[in-house]
């Protein structure tokens, strides 16, 4: 069965004999988030996947190289992508996470700076920060350190 997804069909590219990187295009969106995410959670019910590590605008899928050769790998997620219903696309896989943030100037330095930059008070740089909601596009090389997204357009300043 052939569906139709919100972007194009990803590309994948074989980076290891026992990995594969799928591309599904250049803009970092929600709606790109969105469907990697669930292309994310339909291949972790397959035998024979041992990690997946999705980003910005991509998915990597690594997998038992004695279960799976890179014809059978590419295969498979090309029919598992292909068996998603396209309203699963819309649904947004998420949870909310709430980090306490300490703004005063002995942990962070430059926030006297950014908000002389910006021609703002301290308290309305600090304001506009803490009310954002981020989202997690990728986890990086370090535990719990997210590459956020979604900056608001009136963000306190621009480097």
């Amino acid at each position: 069965m052939s569906t139709v997804n919100p972007i194009a069909f990803p590309n994948i590219e074989m980076v290891s004999n026992q990995a594969c990187l799928l591309s599904f295009c250049q803009v970092i969106s929600e709606t790109t988030s969105n469907y990697i995410a669930q292309v994310t959670q339909h291949l972790k019910s397959l035998d024979g996947i041992v990690d997946l590590v999705p980003s910005y605008t991509t998915l990597l899928v690594v997998f038992d190289d004695d279960h799976y050769d890179r014809f059978v790998i590419c295969k498979t997620i090309r029919e598992t992508i292909e068996a998603i219903d396209p309203n699963d696309f819309a649904l947004e896989d998420h949870s909310e996470v709430v980090i306490p943030v300490y703004y005063e100037s002995e942990v962070g330095p430059d926030i006297q700076d950014v908000a002389e930059h910006c021609q703002m008070s301290m308290e309305e740089v600090i304001k506009r920060h803490s009310e954002t909601t981020y989202r997690a596009y990728a986890i990086g090389f370090t535990p719990g350190f997210a590459f956020l997204g979604n900056t608001p357009k009136e963000a306190p300043c621009s480097a």
